[in-house]
């Protein structure tokens, strides 16, 4: 049974891998932080591996935060959706991004996030990645002595600098990661509305400017 109160953070992207530990889950600021390059390998498990290192404690409950996770938004018509279950959602979804995502419905694991509806159509956020690869990262953080506590893309998850908005919870932002950019509104520290795709043939001022337009 894991007693250790320690929350380990491992932030995976292109090219770095990223360590941060929180003595407890209520801390402003991580007790250490490491930052090394990213292994020579698409191998997002290798990855998790690299990021863990040869530390002998216990990483207490881990968080992993990967550019290899596929994350999108969908629109689906409310009317499809309105009345799915959680796990009939997630599993519908699948079936909706197999050509996107590359990954079969069966030998995927999907999580589905609603958010803003408009016009009969509702926004979906969605994260998905292989349940094989989902498991073997479960078995690694394990063998490090710690429990995993989530897998996800780290679109998203950046909080404001600014001390005001920090503090509300209210966001409006743009982030360009090497996979996808990642449009977000939030408030009161919830997502309220996201748009998250590859936006290719778009400078990022534009992506910035009509994003910006679409929250005034």
């Amino acid at each position: 049974m894991l007693t250790s109160s320690i929350t380990t953070l491992l932030v995976v992207t292109r090219d770095r891998v990223i360590r941060a530990e929180f003595r407890s889950a209520r801390a402003d600021a991580p007790s250490s932080l490491s930052v090394r390059e990213r292994p020579e390998t698409d191998d997002p498990v290798a990855a998790v591996v690299a990021a863990l290192g040869n530390e002998k404690r216990s990483p207490g409950r881990v968080f992993v935060l990967s550019n290899d996770i596929w994350t999108r938004t969908l629109d689906l018509p409310i009317g499809n959706v309105a009345n799915l279950s959680d796990e009939e959602l997630r599993y519908s979804l699948a079936f909706e991004a197999e050509p996107l995502s590359g990954l079969a419905a069966s030998e995927a694991a999907t999580a589905a996030l609603p958010l803003s509806t408009a016009r009969g159509m509702q926004t979906v956020w969605m994260t998905q990645t292989s349940a094989h690869t989902l498991s073997e990262i479960d078995e690694v953080v394990r063998g490090a002595r710690g429990k995993l506590a989530g897998v996800l893309h780290p679109g998203g998850v950046p909080a404001s600098l600014n001390p005001a908005s920090a503090e509300s919870g209210d966001a409006v932002r743009v982030e360009f990661w090497s996979d996808v950019t990642v449009r977000y509104a939030c408030a009161a520290g919830k997502p309220t509305t996201a748009r998250i795709d590859e936006l290719k043939g778009m400078s990022r001022p534009a992506i910035i400017e009509e994003w910006a337009k679409q929250r005034e």
